[in-house]
């Protein structure tokens, strides 16, 4: 008398699932699950392969403090590797990530204006002791410190993707339009140049330290 055959269980289950959706009548529970996400999105780091000075840093600014400008500690970088060391600048390389409550620095006048930036940050303009109606890191106020100047200098300015969509929602809570009209405008027209978005601050950080830049938190 031969053996009876055994058929493997998970092998019967697969064959008995897919008879069934063949059927159509598989119950919800038993489908194939979706996707735990989508394939991963195309992450331009062209600004990552471009910082092959010598001396490399970030500088985490996730506060806009109280002052305006955050940006002080990026010049003073710069400043000394010259000065007191003799570095040429091109062996410097400094990076200024921008998140949190300091997203909308990366962000034009014209935002700071039409959006009351300064009121939502509660930065005070010390020629009006009132809120900024601009951006105090930009123009003749900032000098040195302002994103002109350092960017004149080589440095790279990033903004998180994630901040970024926090300061929408904000904006749409006040009443200044839709979702997807508010993010147009802010990473369009908006947008300072050169400022590059990145799709989450903390793998931004993670992948400059994976390549040996140097990190500091600047706020």
């Amino acid at each position: 008398m031969s053996e009876p055959t055994v058929t493997p269980r998970r092998g019967f289950l697969g064959r008995l699932s897919a008879s069934l959706l063949a059927a159509g009548v598989l119950p919800t529970a038993l489908r194939a699950a979706p996707a735990d996400h989508d394939a991963p999105l195309a992450v331009d780091e062209a600004w990552l392969d471009a910082l092959n000075g010598k001396y490399r840093q970030v500088f985490d600014i996730k506060s806009a403090g109280e002052g305006g400008s955050p940006l002080a500690p990026v010049r003073n970088f710069l400043n000394a590797y010259r000065d007191a060391y003799g570095v040429n600048e091109r062996e410097v390389n400094a990076v200024v990530g921008f998140h949190g409550g300091a997203a909308q620095f990366a962000f034009s006048d014209d935002a700071w204006q039409k959006f009351r930036f300064g009121q939502s940050l509660n930065l005070i303009d010390p020629a009006t002791h009132m809120p900024y109606l601009k951006n105090p890191a930009l123009g003749a106020g900032a000098g040195d410190t302002g994103i002109p100047a350092l960017q004149a200098r080589g440095v790279t300015f990033l903004v998180c993707n994630n901040s970024l969509m926090r300061v929408v929602r904000g904006v749409v809570a006040g009443g200044y339009g839709t979702e997807e009209s508010v993010r147009a405008e802010l990473t369009g027209a908006l947008l300072l140049k050169g400022v590059i978005i990145v799709p989450a601050m903390q793998v931004a950080l993670n992948r400059l330290q994976m390549r040996g830049v140097s990190y500091v938190s600047a706020s």
